[in-house]
């Protein structure tokens, strides 16, 4: 019975291999370093852990405003995103095969991509106290509507859903129907 390896849905083994070439032993036998569907699979663990990352921001698979596969994005944002990729691909590689049947570590290494996947990710998610991005996110990406950052780049605070309605909805229906007011239920239960 053949192994089923998971394949990477953003990045190719070929975009990787370069960020890795004398740290990793790369092989067509696993006896003798790491092999393509191994190496893919281990992308493929890296963009997971983007993708957790990114979730509470951005739609996830990552995408256009418009839906669209996220190598639609400006030039710009898809190279950000791609060195946050990048550095996600190689920390999980150099995890799991960095220095294997050796005395040899790679915390150095790791240090280096976690620090600047860190830097990478603060200039997406910083933000200023009242919630608002201190960095507009990148262009074109579309952010993530599950209420915990929803449209925090306009000036404000955060507008969280209440209730499981939209929160512009729920204002709404309180300011504008008295019936449902905190005032109108304050007043009227006297």
């Amino acid at each position: 019975m053949s192994a089923v390896f998971l394949k990477p849905r953003y990045l190719d083994i070929e975009e990787v291999k370069p960020y890795l070439k004398g740290k990793v032993t790369f092989a067509l036998d696993i006896n003798q370093g790491l092999t393509d569907d191994l190496f893919g699979e281990l992308i493929a663990f890296g963009e997971s852990a983007l993708e957790r990352d990114f979730s509470p921001y951005f739609k996830i698979p990552l995408q256009t405003i418009n839906g669209q596969n996220w190598t639609e994005l400006p030039p710009e944002t898809v190279a950000l995103i791609k060195k946050c990729l990048i550095n996600r691909a190689c920390l999980q590689t150099l995890r799991q095969a960095f220095g294997n049947n050796t005395n040899v570590r790679g915390d150095s290494y790791e240090d280096k991509y976690e620090t600047e996947y860190a830097a990478l990710k603060g200039t997406l998610f910083q933000q200023k106290p009242n919630g608002v991005f201190l960095f507009p996110p990148s262009m074109g990406l579309a952010l993530a509507d599950n209420g915990i950052n929803y449209n925090n780049v306009l000036p404000g605070a955060k507008n969280v859903p209440l209730g499981g309605d939209s929160a512009l909805r729920y204002a709404n229906s309180r300011l504008n129907n008295p019936g449902r007011s905190f005032w109108y239920d304050f007043f009227n239960r006297w």
